[in-house]
């Protein structure tokens, strides 16, 4: 009997694109979206798309994008339809405007799942191509529920506060106290719901027939969350000691010296807070992605806070700096280092999965259907 094949390797994905090639593809799609009013945005969009997929390589193979423009255009020539409606009835009586604009929000997660299946649909690697589950309940969960909370909460403040203005009298601090409870509770379910949301997105997804698997938990966003309030509050503290000090020498020392530490004070916190927000997101991705896997073969991710702070921050001094004209390098530098910190672990032999794949995609063509640009993504 032939002795299974059990060897594991670890598959690196690399994007070979460069910013003066994609520099290229953006400065015609803006000289051309312009010329036509907005209409070549669809093209725009598949263009873009289909050079960053392109140059996305893993095991010597690439990834493709097939969607068509025209689909796209239709998706969008809906959306625009309606939101003009919309502002018309705004403009005879606001709470028709109000209405409606109510029923697009109910409207949303839906579109979100379409714009899911299209764009998965329409991506493929070694001629596979990846699939959407239609599940719409769970999604209507979470955008429903989630908010709730914090909805009532503000609502109930705002309506004390106004209320006891035009009587002039003192708010009830019973009815605060209770709208603090539901903020706070709102806040406090976030972290839940952000792992119910990133689960739904991974398990409704697969390569072909086969499924994507995710073993996060909720109890791991709720660590992350943890960790970055206590980073949050050492850079409160930093900030407070260096704001004392500065304080202290403004009778003792000279006046530049006390504006120096002042401006440290600011400085730290700057870089705290922005060190806080991408704690979170690279420890956020790499849980998601470390706990993903297909067929038995696992995502690794190691995304480090540092290195996408730096990344996000020098883009963004960059372009502001050029006034633009660096945004299509960002892209691909940001492209470029989400990927080259994500790999696979592949057990097996990669061609006889890909075969697998091909025997099951004989159901997903007649499921293609015209997109809802509401984007949902990793």
């Amino acid at each position: 009997m032939e002795e299974e094949n059990s060897d594991t390797r670890e598959l690196s994905i690399e994007f070979t694109g460069s910013g003066s090639e994609y520099f290229g593809i953006w400065i015609v799609n803006i000289l051309l979206t312009i010329l036509t009013l907005g209409i070549y945005t669809a093209w725009a969009k598949v263009r873009t798309r289909k050079y960053f997929y392109n140059n996305t390589r893993m095991d010597g193979a690439i990834f493709d994008y097939h969607a068509s423009p025209i689909a796209i255009l239709k998706g969008w020539a809906i959306v625009v339809g309606v939101l003009i409606v919309q502002q018309v009835l705004s403009s005879i009586n606001i709470l028709y405007g109000l209405g409606l604009l109510l029923a697009i929000m109910a409207f949303i997660p839906w579109a979100m799942v379409r714009s899911r299946v299209f764009n998965l649909l329409n991506t493929s690697y070694r001629n596979v191509r990846f699939y959407f589950e239609r599940e719409y309940k769970e999604l209507y969960t979470i955008f429903l529920i989630a908010p709730l909370p914090i909805i009532v909460g503000y609502g109930l403040f705002f309506y004390v506060a106004i209320s006891a203005e035009s009587a002039e009298v003192t708010p009830d601090t019973g009815i605060m106290a209770l709208a603090g409870v539901f903020i706070l509770a709102g806040f406090v379910l976030l972290p839940y719901y952000l792992h119910r949301f990133y689960s739904f997105i991974i398990t409704r997804s697969s390569f072909g027939r086969t499924p994507f698997e995710n073993c996060s938990s909720a109890g791991a966003f709720y660590s992350i969350y943890l960790k970055a309030f206590g980073l949050g509050l050492l850079v409160g503290v930093a900030m407070m000691v260096v704001m004392g000090v500065s304080a202290g020498l403004a009778d003792v020392a000279d006046g530049v010296i006390s504006v120096i530490m002042g401006v440290l004070a600011f400085v730290i916190y700057l870089i705290g807070i922005y060190y806080v927000i991408y704690f979170i997101e690279a420890t956020k991705l790499n849980e998601i992605w470390g706990k993903t896997s297909i067929d038995g073969n696992r995502f690794i991710s190691k995304l480090e806070p540092w290195g996408l702070m730096w990344v996000m921050l020098s883009n963004t001094v960059l372009i502001v700096i050029t006034l633009g004209i660096y945004i299509p390098w960002a892209h691909v530098r940001m492209t470029r280092y989400r990927l080259n910190h994500l790999l696979i672990e592949v057990t097996g032999d990669m061609d006889n999965y890909i075969a697998k794949g091909h025997k099951e995609m004989g159901a997903l063509g007649a499921e293609l259907g015209d997109a809802m640009d509401f984007e949902i993504s990793l």
